[in-house]
Formats: C-alpha cells, structure tokens, sequence
C-alpha cells in the first residue's frame, strides 16, 4: 500500500500549521488565558476614576498580544516564507509507504523511516508528521484525494510515535 501527493503550500495552509503549533502546547493556553484575563481586567476597570491611564495600556497590549497580534504575526510569517522560501515555494511529492516516506522535490529526495516521526496530529484541513517538535511534514488533506484513507491505515499500522491524533 502506498499513497502519493503532490503538494503546494499555500500562505493559509502554513498557517494553519503555524496556529496549531503555535497554540496547542500548554505554554499557549497560559498565554490566550493571561489575554483573556488582562482584557476582562480592561473592560473592568474601564471606568473607574482612580485608575492609571499607563495600567490600562498595559493591560490591553497584554489582552492583545496573544489574541490578536501573535496571529497576525504567524500569518505575516507564513506570506512571506510561502513567498521568498523555495523549499516550502516548490511542490513536494510525497510517497507514503509501511517503509516510510520520500519526499522529492525536483533532483533532490529525503525518506523518513516510521521510526523517526515523533507526533502525528491533524486539523480539519492538514495532516502533520512531526519529526522534531518544530519540524513536521505538512500534508493538506486536499491533496491526499482518496488516499487519506490509505494514509490513515500506514500511520496506525506502522507509526509508534508518543503522540498520534488522528481525524474521524
């Protein structure tokens, strides 16, 4: 059994990369509830009289940072690497096997055993094998066509990773 894809990252696709894993450690979770809470805090102290002004700033650039500026931010990042990076700019073609997974890219190829993927996860559009904590290969389910299937059973029949989660 094997599944091929051909596979273009587009800016939302390395995005929604960027998001989740960005914002699915616990690190995160503090920062979004420090957000939320400093915001909160804001609203609240709105209109009291005997509030510095200089406090109020604060505690909305804090609400802010992890809501909205840190996303618009992954964003901004995942234009411009979709953009100026030829690595990501290029189509991958990938061959998923129960020996692993090549990916090409013009002359040049890399296999990865099942061995060395870490972490499989998904979201509603990507799947994602985790070589390290950071770098994963990106697949958007879109480009597997009918294969997800297939792609599902090589994961759960040959991959030992600490962590997989995978889609319904």
């Amino acid at each position: 059994m094997e599944v091929k894809a051909t596979v273009k990252l587009t800016a939302k696709e390395l995005y929604g990369f960027l998001m989740h894993n960005t914002y699915s450690t616990f690190g995160s979770y503090i920062g979004v509830l420090l957000s939320i809470g400093s915001i909160a805090g804001f609203f609240c102290m709105l209109g009291m009289p005997d509030v510095n002004p200089a406090f109020l700033v604060a505690l909305l650039v804090i609400g802010l940072l992890f809501t909205v500026v840190q996303p618009l931010m992954l964003y901004s990042k995942a234009k411009k690497q979709v953009k100026v990076n030829e690595a990501i700019n290029a189509s991958l073609e990938y061959l998923i096997s129960k020996s692993g997974i090549k990916v090409s890219q013009g002359e040049q190829s890399a296999f990865t055993t099942w061995d060395e993927i870490v972490k499989v996860t998904s979201t509603k559009n990507l799947v994602m094998l985790y070589t390290s904590r950071v770098n994963a290969y990106v697949i958007p389910k879109k480009d597997l066509k009918e294969g997800i299937s297939e792609l599902k059973k090589l994961i759960q029949d040959n991959c030992n990773a600490g962590y997989i989660k995978l889609w319904k």
